[in-house]
């Protein structure tokens, strides 16, 4: 930000010298042999002057919109969209997103009109009517331990803060695991982890799918929601890929019949470039998979290995 307004300053001054040497050349006619006589109807001195003026601050607000409009809220440049943006589900009026990073301007700022932007065009593509107008529940699956997710975070919390009509911030973090569920280590303990996922995976997926799948049908409300519009919950991370395609991975499991195979195809085709999704989160997902098997009475082959990647965006 301060690079951009130095910049900005910087062209400033060279524009107004620039300007001050053009007008130069018309205004000081007694020294210039080329300007146009008074009594020819060429150039008058008055004219120039009061056209530098009127030159120059036209060009000080519009830089000065430039340099202001970083620090508002709402503030998206033209085209700005937030990337990676797919429809996932609805009931009734509420509807459920997925995508990447909502933050602009160094990722200083929230990208609110971005972020309708993107979710009312990913709709319209996906063959939904969206409202013009709805509430989202922004639903951050960042680390708060990291460092560079604790800003962005808190980046995001900020926004909300200042517009609590717009919307709030869930912050459900997700890290995935490393342990490997057809690890012939874990054999004799496999059936246990499944059955007691969440008592050792801190994303909390058995638990958060089914009260966002609550929220998402109207069945629970948070106090903080408006009822009286639609509600948008968009569900992301940094590239709406790997912390992503792990909890809408599982959504996709336990609310929409997608198999384990059609959940990490459709996962990969949402990836950068599409790659697979990153391994800790697959892990995760899969044990998902024994978790729905062994709780909810899902018949999901687990087993069944797909490729992932060790990226993780």
């Amino acid at each position: 930000m301060i690079t951009n307004r130095r910049k900005l300053k910087g062209g400033l001054t060279d524009i107004i010298k620039k300007l001050q040497d053009f007008f130069a050349y018309f205004y000081k006619s007694p020294n210039n042999q080329n300007a146009p006589p008074p009594e020819s109807g060429g150039w008058n001195r008055s004219f120039v002057k009061n056209l530098f003026w009127f030159c120059l601050l036209f060009i000080v607000a519009f830089l000065a919109v430039r340099l202001t409009g970083h620090a508002g809220r709402l503030y998206t440049r033209s085209g700005d969209l937030v990337p990676n943006v797919h429809y996932v589900d609805s009931a009734g009026r509420n509807f459920l997103f997925r995508g990447g990073l909502p933050l602009i301007n160094n990722q200083q700022t929230f990208n609110y009109k971005g972020l309708k932007q993107a979710i009312t065009i990913a709709g319209n593509e996906a063959g939904v009517q969206m409202p013009k107008d709805f509430f989202i529940v922004d639903v951050n699956l960042l680390n708060i331990e990291s460092t560079n997710d604790r800003n962005r975070i808190f980046v995001e919390h900020q926004f909300f803060k200042n517009h609590p009509t717009l919307g709030f911030i869930q912050v459900w973090g997700i890290n995935g695991t490393g342990l490997h569920v057809t690890d012939p280590i874990l054999a004799a303990n496999r059936d246990y982890l499944g059955r007691h996922l969440d008592k050792w995976l801190k994303d909390g997926l058995g638990s958060r799918i089914e009260t966002l799948r609550k929220w998402l049908i109207g069945a629970k409300y948070d106090q903080r929601m408006i009822a009286n519009l639609p509600i948008v919950f968009f569900v992301h991370c940094v590239a709406g890929c790997d912390r992503t395609g792990e909890f809408i991975g599982a959504y996709y499991l336990r609310y929409m019949n997608k198999s384990w195979q059609e959940m990490n195809e459709l996962n990969q085709r949402m990836c950068p470039h599409e790659r697979p999704f990153n391994c800790r989160n697959y892990y995760a997902d899969q044990w998902y998979c024994l978790w729905l098997n062994q709780a909810r009475g899902f018949t999901l082959n687990w087993w069944q290995e797909f490729p992932c990647s060790g990226k993780h965006e």
